[in-house]
């Protein structure tokens, strides 16, 4: 007669007790990261061009000026007045040979060929 040899219950050498941990083990790893990975939307401001913070008196030229031809006499849609620019401004053609010294306060108005103002830097 052959006797089977009983094995106590924390022994892992029962296939169904090893299955039975590892769907354990799955479980609890699988409800730890059930809400670790969530999305959400975020309200993005638009972007219009334009600057919201007119802080920066380079930016604030830099919209009033570029795309627009600068003009003698008035300013319009897509023109500007020279007169407007502030005193010391530098308008820079294509081939206009500059100073390189800095000067913080100074407007450089840089235009194209046509005359259009393409950048605006202070320096």
């Amino acid at each position: 007669m052959v006797t089977s040899k009983k094995m106590p219950l924390n022994s892992y050498s029962s296939p169904t007790l090893l299955l039975l941990s590892c769907l354990i083990i799955l479980l609890v790893a699988y409800l730890f990261t059930k809400n670790t990975y969530t999305t959400s939307s975020v309200n993005m401001p638009l972007v219009t061009g334009q600057s919201t913070n007119p802080s920066n008196p380079t930016e604030e030229w830099q919209n009033k000026l570029v795309g627009k031809t600068l003009h003698d006499q008035e300013s319009g849609a897509t023109t500007f007045c020279k007169k407007d620019l502030p005193e010391g401004c530098r308008v820079i053609k294509p081939g206009t040979m500059v100073t390189k010294d800095f000067k913080e306060d100074r407007l450089n108005v840089h235009l194209d060929d046509e005359g259009i103002v393409t950048h605006v830097l202070h320096g």
